[in-house]
């Protein structure tokens, strides 16, 4: 019985010694496995990443410009032609504006300048305004209204 207890021991002593963990070369194909997977992905994350720094400028922008057409329609005149901003934050970033104020609609051109008629006629109550936000001496967001004054 002794004898038995003996080779069970060292069956079982065996097994252990060849199943102890991971050889160098089951490491070494995980590692690349891991290094191969991440070097796919990092690209993803840095696009997403630029994605999301535009879309704070851009909603930035937006509020930015609901909040000058916000307060151009608490005034009682405005003043016809060009008005600019250059330093206003919003959201944590500082932009600059244009403001157009004209009698008829005004026309952008692809260089995105503008041109705007100031020829004030006392039948037409209405005014039309174009404002362009700009971040980094860039204009990344152009809103078009218009004004009627109510008598």
């Amino acid at each position: 019985m002794l004898f038995y207890f003996n080779k069970l021991l060292s069956q079982q002593s065996s097994s252990v010694e060849n199943h102890g963990g991971f050889s160098l070369i089951e490491s070494i194909v995980s590692l690349l496995i891991f290094v191969v997977t991440f070097s796919l992905a990092s690209p993803l994350f840095v696009a997403q990443q630029k994605n999301n720094i535009t879309n704070e400028i851009r909603t930035g922008a937006v509020s930015l410009s609901q909040q000058v057409l916000d307060n151009l329609r608490l005034e009682t005149s405005l003043t016809l032609g060009e008005t600019n901003e250059s330093s206003i934050s919003s959201l944590g970033r500082t932009y600059g504006y244009t403001q157009f104020v004209c009698t008829d609609r005004p026309s952008v051109a692809p260089d995105n300048s503008v041109s705007c008629d100031t020829t004030v006629d006392v039948n037409n109550p209405m005014r039309y305004i174009l404002l362009q936000i700009d971040y980094n001496e860039e204009t990344i967001y152009t809103v078009e209204t218009i004004y009627t004054d109510i008598k």
